[in-house]
């Protein structure tokens, strides 16, 4: 025989045994594989509904984080010296309740609380009574007296320093805590359920579960033996996580439960069982039928390409699908949320952010960290780069706030939140997302304005007033020389009681914005009370600068009178801090002294203190 013939010959035995050897290889792991599939397809989806549990859990605790720091703020607002602040209260319940479904209640130490229309006494509720203790607090349904519905109340104690003077009640509809709970991949075959720890059911979003007693729901003959349903009731109790297996209305159901420490409640998620088998079975075909396809194309795949060059082609083609399943997972998350996706190359210097970045700031994705800097606001570029650095140095996670640039120029708040992360062939990438928090600090500017601002003078009112200069003389001005401007406009009364208040009004806001006009912005300027304003000069360098300063103020008022048909003036006391005193109150004191001697020697002038 020809040994090119016998050498063909052996080459082609060679290949068809090596092809029915793959071919008994391929079919013998995918029958393995099939019944390995489904041997654990149900561990795997109770391992799902463990997870969705878990997050419903999650879901819960934030939501009451959340309001935690809701109430912590709004508590910030409400209190001064003199215990709870009822001078801007009104007008903060007012804005609040009424651009929110819920309730918000701000109660004294005696149990009196201001609402929105009315005052209303807790001084009987148990969560009155730990909020005093200074415990934060959930509590179970209660049927609340200002309009009857059943509500949740979350509290927080209100501290001046380190007494607690009062708190904030937030009265938050059944409703609204029914809405917080997800929908997921297996919410058509059952329902969540929140109960509290005594077994009372708080929220059944589905409403199937309708005793008021979820132990009195599930003790029956066909849950369990007697034995097996208090060793369920007994784990529940110790706090525990798990599923357990029951029968109601004669269908079989999955029940998992996660106790939730912040509330003292259990998430409680029930799925029917013949459902969820259902489910199983047509992702079983489904998934079979996959595999059983992947299978054949592998076959037919290894018959068609079988070499060296081809399998080269094909590891380089499963690295490049790799990249492809990844870019598509982060799309995917970022599909599911508003929050922009980032993954940053460490090495290569390139950025690969989520489709949503476009619509977001108005220009294509960015690729360096260059043209990020570009975009940040210049007070923050040091932020930027200072924790960027850090991350990548200390391989761990950031978190911090910015503001960004859009195409139109115009800059909005984000929180970027990030982690420093590895992959298997060495490359450093630090993932994260952007959240656009612009409207939060938006609301909260114009809260902080609500609580400080005269509304007439566009000042700081009194106690805004008292607050900053005590923050500046306790810190970064603690070792400057300032002056404390205590001004009096003379004869004033005579105008409100001529013309009225409405004229004597319009001349204040006059009068407020000479003064503002007059000073640096760095300088505290506000209303004290009535024709009362005072001035923290700050950062004096000598005496004939304050002289100056205050001679040219008195002139400048008394035009104002000149220009209208009113006689008026100003006179002014003033103490200089260190050399009069070292604290708010001496520095008030001493220029009120030093006022009445302006009045004395013939008002329109100014006296500085002479201890």
């Amino acid at each position: 025989m020809n040994p090119i013939l016998r050498k063909k010959k052996l080459i082609t035995g060679v290949l068809i045994m090596l092809i029915i050897t793959m071919s008994f290889i391929i079919v013998i792991s995918f029958f393995t594989i099939k019944n390995k599939f489904l041997n654990q397809s149900e561990q795997n989806m109770l391992s799902m509904l463990k997870d969705i549990s878990a997050q419903e859990n999650i879901l819960v605790t934030n939501e009451i984080n959340d309001t935690f720091n809701f109430l912590n703020e709004v508590s910030s607002f409400c209190v001064d010296a003199n215990g709870i602040n009822t001078s801007n209260i009104l007008l903060i319940l007012k804005k609040l309740n009424r651009s929110t479904d819920k309730y918000l209640l701000i109660v004294g130490k005696d149990g009196r609380g201001f609402g929105y229309q009315k005052i209303y006494s807790v001084s009987d509720r148990d969560y009155f009574k730990k909020i005093m203790q200074g415990k934060k607090t959930v509590t179970n349904i209660l049927r609340t007296r200002h309009n009857g519905e059943r509500s949740i109340v979350i509290a927080v104690p209100i501290y001046y320093g380190n007494k607690i003077v009062g708190g904030v009640i937030f009265s938050n509809d059944v409703k609204d805590v029914q809405s917080t709970l997800q929908n997921n991949t297996l919410s058509q075959f059952g329902n969540t359920l929140i109960i509290h720890n005594d077994g009372s059911i708080i929220v059944d979003n589905k409403n199937e579960e309708t005793n008021s007693k979820f132990y009195d729901t599930k003790r029956e003959k066909s849950f369990m033996d007697y034995q097996t349903f208090l060793s369920f009731r007994e784990t529940v109790s110790r706090n525990k996580s798990g599923i357990y297996t029951y029968t109601k209305d004669h269908q079989n159901k999955y029940l998992c439960y996660n106790y939730n420490r912040k509330s003292n409640w259990i998430i409680v998620t029930v799925i029917k069982k013949h459902c969820l088998d259902n489910y199983i079975e047509k992702q079983n075909t489904s998934i079979i039928t996959f595999i059983y396809m992947t299978f054949l194309c592998i076959f037919i795949l290894f018959v068609i390409i079988f070499s060296l060059y081809i399998l080269v082609i094909r590891l380089l083609q499963k690295s490049q699908n790799q990249l492809v399943l990844e870019k598509e997972r982060l799309e995917t998350i970022s599909e599911q949320s508003s929050d922009i996706i980032f993954d940053y190359n460490v090495e290569q210097n390139f950025f690969y952010f989520s489709n949503n970045f476009e619509q977001e700031f108005g220009i294509a994705p960015l690729k360096t960290i260059a043209d990020i800097r570009e975009m940040i606001f210049p007070d923050h570029l040091d932020r930027f780069n200072h924790n960027i650095m850090q991350l990548i140095d200390d391989k761990n996670r950031i978190e911090f706030d910015l503001r960004v640039k859009n195409a139109t120029n115009d800059y909005s708040w984000y929180i970027l939140s990030a982690s420093f992360v590895s992959d298997k062939e060495g490359s450093n990438h630090v993932l994260g997302k952007m959240h656009n928090i612009n409207e939060h600090k938006e609301y909260f500017k114009r809260l902080t304005n609500l609580a400080e601002i005269d509304t007439l003078t566009n000042l700081y009112n009194k106690a805004a007033l008292i607050k900053r200069i005590n923050k500046i003389l306790e810190m970064e001005g603690k070792y400057s020389k300032h002056a404390y401007f205590f001004l009096d406009l003379d004869n004033f009364k005579k105008v409100n009681d001529t013309y009225g208040h409405q004229e004597g009004d319009r001349l204040l806001k006059i009068i407020g914005a000479r003064i503002k006009e007059h000073f640096k912005p760095s300088d505290i300027i506000g209303r004290f009370g009535g024709d009362e304003f005072i001035i923290f000069m700050k950062n004096v360098s000598n005496i004939e600068e304050v002289k100056q300063k205050a001679n040219s103020l008195c002139n400048i008022i008394y035009n104002e009178s000149l220009k209208s048909k009113y006689s008026f003036s100003a006179s002014i006391g003033i103490a200089i801090y260190p050399n009069d005193a070292l604290n708010q109150n001496m520095l008030m004191k001493l220029s009120d002294e030093a006022l009445y001697q302006a009045k004395q020697l013939g008002k329109n002038r100014y006296f500085i203190y002479q201890g």
